[in-house]
């Protein structure tokens, strides 16, 4: 017995040790404002700083302040008396060093732009859902990070309800309406409420299964099993889902309820 116990002490400890170098090799690439571990190379090209991206890029420079990725920094190298450098402020951490690009005189083919490769590389809860069964196509470049957001901007929030819903129906316009009796789900709460907009295992990338996706709404504590004027109890409610009456979830024309008849 106290043999087994001290084996599983020796392999905690074993394992806490592995931890702890694990977190102090990645403290020594921490700046003094943030960090992007993985920086993004382009051959031949060197860092210049966001003093340069400004002086072309005037509206992003005055957007990206006070916008989360504006603390960005990575610190790779070392000069001559064995300090740290800081490279890759700001601009840099995400579209890569940029002396080509100042060379070319803005050569776009010199710089990183928008790829989402690099976003992923810190988002690494979206990169998990981009591998799931149904996603955005962004691997395959048919949908970019940048379609929906704004990485550069500080400024105006950017997951308003009406905007975010905007982004969804720039690609699916059938279901912007207008309904005469739209679902409150998406008008008040936006179309996250059911879909994950990155991914998910489920069909349609939605959030949960029916009928607990639309109980999460739907549901009456105080006089449950009944939803409206109706009774729902019975197991067809379950099996058959909600969706097979209720067939405007995005909104109706006709019925109140949503249903198709």
């Amino acid at each position: 017995m106290l043999k087994n116990r001290a084996t599983v002490t020796s392999s905690l400890v074993i394992l806490l040790c592995i931890a702890m170098g694990v977190f102090v090799a990645s403290c020594q690439n921490l700046g003094p404002r943030g960090v992007v571990i993985s920086p993004i190379a382009i051959p031949g090209a060197e860092y210049v700083g966001m003093d340069s991206c400004k002086m072309c890029h005037t509206k992003e420079a005055a957007q990206f302040r006070g916008a989360p990725h504006e603390a960005f920094t990575m610190r790779e190298a070392r000069d001559e008396q064995g300090n740290d450098i800081l490279e890759g402020e700001g601009c840099e951490s995400c579209h890569g060093p940029g002396s080509l690009h100042v060379a070319g005189g803005g050569d776009k083919s010199k710089i990183v732009r928008g790829d989402y490769r690099g976003c992923v590389s810190c988002h690494l809860d979206v990169k998990a859902k981009l591998n799931m069964r149904f996603r955005h196509p962004i691997a395959e470049g048919r949908v970019s990070c940048t379609d929906c957001h704004d990485p550069h901007n500080g400024i105006r929030p950017v997951f308003r309800v009406e905007a975010a819903n905007n982004k969804c129906f720039k690609c699916h316009p059938d279901k912007r309406g207008p309904w005469t009796f739209p679902h409150e789900a998406v008008t008040e709460d936006g179309c996250s409420t059911c879909h994950d907009p990155h991914g998910s295992n489920l069909d349609k990338m939605l959030n949960a299964t029916q009928p607990n996706l639309c109980l999460k709404c739907h549901y009456e504590a105080v006089n449950h099993p009944k939803i409206g004027r109706f009774s729902h109890s019975g197991g067809k409610y379950v099996i058959r889902g909600c969706n097979n009456c209720h067939r405007g979830m995005h909104g109706s024309n006709f019925s109140r309820t949503l249903r198709h008849e």
